[in-house]
């Protein structure tokens, strides 16, 4: 058997290789092989492993090149013998019996890391979920909300009317459909038992619109809208699956809602979600009523629009504009300079919380960028410590590329481990976030509410750690690699690395305080604002009220008259509650939406309801409602017993619209006129009370009009129950005294006062935001601190000489102190400054989440200059300390 190489590998290394290795490696080559057949012959392997081998031969030769040119470009190092692979994988196994022997290291450095990468995981899938995802319909490019602008608040998006809605998706021929959408909730009986579901009603055409197709049945059409049709209904998945075990012959089936059958015609998929009513479960058609055909002036419709092919966003907002002014000719007293506007449809869902987000990611690359930097001092710290171990192994034959790899691994490690221990704590934080955040915010928000860590932001994470790894590890290797064995040896533990390193590690301290600063700033200028919110009266005394919503319907609550004869009969059992001290009605909470609204005249004062200031908030409400809320009444008297449906109509109204709607004299007494009550009936007004918060904290306060229940008594409505304890624990009272009077009556949204006023929008914003950046500037504070002390540490024992030799020449104890306060003081005074710069400008960025409070508060910058100053000194005692107690005889006999 032939023991040489084949002849075609043979021909290729002689023309690809460098005739200066030619001979060396197709000697290798020729050993090579005359070894491996004389391992085989005799054996019946040898003749399938030449002929194989003969194949592979290019290869081969390749291979061989590769490792020529790697033996060429390092002459002084050994020839190569191994592959790299095995090298590499012990320098891991040194590296990491290396940090075993120092656990405390290697420990505050993986968390370190970690801290960044998990931070920076779990808010970048947060933010990549919210703002950048796609949303889950066909081309949602193409989707836009279609809007009037509220006439009472100029430029923000109002609902529209149903006959608006009809003129807009019959005259627009810049989108290829439109669809409405409005919610509710319906009593769902099912097994013998109610509960309270909320539902979306739609028109037809909605789902084809988003371009979603049911994954059951089929979805409405133009007769399921029309008023006396069929009544059908369409199910959620998470309905379909919780509350009907996913039974697939469900379509055609009938279920109850508010007593009434509904036949189901479709399940939608899964992945479907449509946020601006996120927790619906049921989808019904939208068929209006009478009234809400007739008035064009109710507006409480929500329209999307599909752009057609072809149009483009000026086209589309000229095409409104027509119709705009189509509606202003047809209707000039309510619709006289009507505007019509359109905007992506991601940006209704998401606009509000995308300052907040912004602020949060920009905070999360603070962070990140700080946990960087102090690994990099750590680990430029750590060779500081190890100049002398290197000149050793150089001395000893080590290359610099040896040494290099051997730094490099070390580094990845470190890195590596940080970010799979970061990606499981991003994982961690996510969860927290999805148990910690109110359901009905996760579900206003897209992909919130079944939010999973991203496997693209867990491979990001990752990368990013391999490559902080190669950064902050790169410095020191490359300086072991430049630095001579002699220079090494001659420089250890002699001098503060006051070169590169030194200059380094302050430049790093310094950054991180900058940092620190900056959310610091950013966390006081929130604390600030949410003091001065929760500081702003709501109106009313929240301490110990307990709150529901129930919803009479059905042919048993048919009629104004059983409806108030169950009001008045729940507010006296539960008033009789052991505990209670009274209840009230309303028929919508303050500080859970603006609720509806309507124009005002004075009584002789015609013509005059269609201007914006005329708008003002309308609630119903029971008689014992101010004094159960603690509402305080100004002038005039309250609602008495004896206000009934027979009695002369009055009204209410809080201290803004006697402010702003007076006509200069004293409300009382006043007639007031409506122009969606039939008949337009005069309201006289009795009393002026204290004003509430009901569109939020941190919103202007509207003038409001409080009609008495009995005379304007409506089916749905919330109940406040104040209680001398904890109200939570009255819950089974409260739904006890419901159930003696109907037991198939459902009670739902059972929550404290407290509860709303702590989840609502203004409160719950800027107290999430706050709360990250704390944690986040406290974990800057605490890294830049301890950053701080190791440089002043390191100070300390590598100027041990000079220290000794300044005490021998006659130096006192303060100007030791003084030697160590300035290098601790200078870096500080730099951060501090640079922060305050780079808070004063990204300061506007936050405004928006800030209330009554300047994004240049001298007040928040102050502090934190003064709380960095006082932990820099702090930081500097204990090296400041050892500095005093050096002896000059030991620290020269020592070097």
């Amino acid at each position: 058997m032939n023991p040489h190489p084949p002849r075609l590998a043979r021909a290729i290394l002689s023309r690809v290789l460098p005739p200066a290795h030619r001979d060396v490696v197709i000697g290798d080559l020729d050993e090579e092989y005359r070894r491996t057949i004389v391992a085989l012959v005799g054996t019946r392997r040898a003749a399938f492993w030449y002929w194989r081998q003969s194949l592979l031969s290019v290869p081969s030769a390749l291979r061989l090149r590769r490792r020529t040119s790697a033996r060429a470009a390092s002459p002084g190092e050994p020839r190569a013998t191994s592959h790299v692979w095995p090298e590499l994988a012990g320098d891991l196994r040194y590296a990491v019996r290396l940090f075993a022997r120092q656990p405390g290291f290697a420990l505050l450095t993986v968390v370190t890391h970690a801290l960044g990468v998990a931070v920076t995981t779990a808010v970048a899938t947060i933010a990549y979920a919210v703002l950048l995802r796609p949303l889950p319909y066909a081309d949602p490019d193409r989707l836009f909300h279609v809007y009037e602008v509220d006439r009472s608040r100029q430029d923000q998006p109002g609902a529209m009317s149903w006959q608006d809605f009809l003129d807009l998706r019959e005259k627009s021929r810049a989108f290829s459909s439109v669809a409405g959408f409005s919610g509710g909730s319906r009593t769902l009986t099912a097994s013998g038992s109610a509960e309270r579901v909320p539902i979306s009603e739609v028109t037809d055409g909605f789902f084809e619109t988003l371009g979603v197709q049911p994954i059951l049945g089929r979805t409405f059409d133009r007769s399921h809208i029309t008023p006396g049709g069929e009544r059908v209904v369409i199910l959620g998945h998470g309905a379909w699956q919780r509350r009907f075990g996913g039974d697939a012959s469900i379509v055609g089936r009938s279920i109850s809602l508010n007593t009434e059958a509904h036949t189901v015609i479709g399940v939608l998929p899964e992945a479907f979600e449509f946020p601006l009513r996120g927790l619906t479960e049921l989808w019904l058609p939208l068929v209006p009523s009478r009234q809400q055909v007739e008035r064009r002036y109710w507006h409480w419709l929500d329209a999307i629009g599909r752009l057609a092919p072809g149009t483009t966003t000026g086209q589309a907002q000229a095409d409104l504009d027509t119709v705009a002014r189509g509606l202003s000719a047809e209707d000039p007293r309510w619709h006289g300079g009507a505007i019509v506007r359109f905007g992506p449809l991601r940006e209704r869902i998401v606009g509000n919380v995308r300052p907040a987000l912004l602020v949060i990611l920009a905070a999360v690359g603070l962070v990140l960028v700080a946990a960087c930097a102090s690994v990099a001092g750590l680990l430029i710290a750590r060779w500081s410590s190890r100049t002398h171990e290197m000149g050793l192994r150089a001395a000893i034959g080590a290359g610099s590329w040896r040494l290099v790899r051997q730094l490099l691994a070390e580094s990845l490690l470190l890195s590596g481990a940080g970010g799979v221990v970061g990606a499981a704590a991003g994982y961690w934080l996510l969860r927290v976030f999805v148990t910690t955040v109110p359901r009905p915010f996760l579900a206003s928000l897209p992909h919130l509410d079944r939010l999973t860590l991203d496997p693209a932001a867990v491979l990001c994470a990752l990368s990013l750690s391999v490559a902080t790894g190669l950064i902050v590890g790169i410095a020191p290797a490359v300086a072991a690699a430049r630095t001579s064995p002699a220079d090494s040896l001659r420089s250890s533990g002699r001098t503060w690395s006051g070169s590169g390193q030194g200059r380094a590690r302050v430049a790093l301290v310094t950054a991180q305080i900058a940092f620190a600063v900056v959310l610091l700033t950013g966390a006081a200028l929130l604390g600030r604002s949410m003091w001065r919110l929760l500081n702003v009266s709501p109106g009313f005394n929240p301490g110990n009220l307990l709150t529901m919503r129930v919803n009479l319907s059905g042919d048993k609550y048919n009629g104004p008259e059983p409806v108030r004869q169950f009001h008045n009969l729940l507010l006296g059992r539960l008033a009789a509650i052991p505990g209670s001290s009274g209840a009230a009605t309303i028929d919508q909470l303050p500080l859970t939406g603006r609720g509806n609204t309507g124009s005002v005249i004075f009584d002789g004062e015609a013509g005059a309801a269609d201007e914006p200031s005329r708008v003002v908030a309308i609630r119903s409400i029971s008689a014992t409602y101010p004094e159960v809320m603690g509402i305080p009444l100004i002038r005039g008297r309250v609602f008495a017993a004896s206000d009934r449906d027979t009695s002369p109509r009055v009204v209410l109204v809080n201290r803004t619209f006697a402010e702003r709607l007076s006509r200069g004299g004293d409300v009382i007494g006043e007639r007031i006129v409506f122009e969606f009550f039939t008949g337009r009936p005069r309201w006289e007004i009795v009393g002026v009370v204290g004003d509430e918060q009901f569109d939020g904290l941190d919103k202007e306060l509207m003038p409001v009009v409080y009609f008495p229940f009995a005379q304007n008594s409506g089916g749905a409505f919330s109940i406040v129950v104040r209680t001398g304890n904890d109200p939570a624990a009255q819950t089974a009272a409260v739904r006890a005294a419901a159930a003696s009077i109907d037991p198939g009556l459902p009670l739902f949204q059972l929550r404290t006062m407290d509860q709303i006023v702590g989840q609502s929008e203004a409160v719950f914003m800027r107290r999430q935001v706050l709360s990250l950046l704390s944690v986040f500037g406290v974990s800057a504070l605490a890294v830049s601190t301890l950053g701080l002390y190791g440089v002043l540490a390191q100070l300390v024992v590598q100027r041990r000489r000079e220290i000794g030799v300044r005490v021998a020449l006659g130096a006192a104890g303060r100007d030791v102190v003084r030697l160590v306060l300035r290098h601790g003081l200078t870096p500080a005074a730099v951060g501090i400054v640079v922060g305050i710069a780079v808070s004063l400008a990204g300061a506007r960025f936050a405004r928006s989440l800030l209330f009554e409070v300047s994004p240049f508060d001298p007040l928040s910058l102050m502090a934190v200059a003064v709380l960095l100053l006082v932990l820099t000194l702090v930081a500097c005692l204990v090296p400041a300390w050892r500095a005093l107690r050096v002896d000059p005889v030991t620290a020269l006999r020592g070097d």
